[in-house]
């Protein structure tokens, strides 16, 4: 195997447990099918349904989070108008948006794939809409996925652990997912040299 190869394996094997904003929804086939060959043809999964709101609206909150520790103020106030706006807007579509969806979860991410927890059991083989915002950078990642295990760990309110395999995401959102693995990587053995 190759340097180059074995660096690429590396990048794609760290996986890591986080909490993160995340929301899932089923996709039927005939719609997980018609993304899937736009993708082939190099369109990106985010011109449906509004995603690209969604990807400017998470980086106008990372833009805003970096701005509060240079002028709490401005940032406040900013805050205080995109809230008024996305309410607006919300208002005038009449729709509802992944956004509203997103909750806090903890999950275990890698390149390829994540586990998260859920009340529901989902059978291996069905298709997912996945929305992931990566904290503290406010980093959006919507991508599709393919359930490849379902197990009832018991316990809580969500006993079903489910397993995803990402079946289409871009090349930038990947590499992203890889950054802010190294990122948590880099500060867990942070903290175990201090301890």
């Amino acid at each position: 195997m190759s340097e180059q190869n074995e660096g690429s394996d590396r990048r794609q094997a760290v996986r890591m447990d986080d909490r993160i904003l995340f929301a899932w929804a089923p996709v039927a086939t005939a719609d997980y099918e018609k993304v899937r060959g736009d993708f082939e043809k190099g369109i990106p999964p985010y011109p449906q349904g509004g995603l690209q709101d969604i990807g400017q609206h998470v980086a106008a909150q990372g833009a805003l989070s970096r701005l509060r520790s240079r002028d709490a103020d401005l940032a406040e106030f900013l805050h205080f108008l995109d809230n008024k706006l996305d309410q607006l807007l919300k208002e005038a579509r009449g729709d509802h948006s992944p956004l509203d969806q997103l909750s806090h979860e903890n999950v275990s991410l890698s390149s390829g794939g994540m586990a998260f927890f859920t009340v529901s059991q989902l059978p291996p083989g069905e298709h997912l809409e996945l929305h992931l915002v990566l904290e503290p950078d406010h980093l959006y990642i919507f991508c599709l996925g393919e359930v490849v295990d379902c197990e009832e760990k018991g316990g809580g309110g969500k006993p079903f652990r489910i397993s995803v395999k990402f079946t289409l995401i871009t090349d930038d959102d990947r590499e992203k997912l890889i950054h802010h693995l190294f990122r948590l990587q880099t500060i867990a053995l942070r903290k175990r040299r201090q301890q």
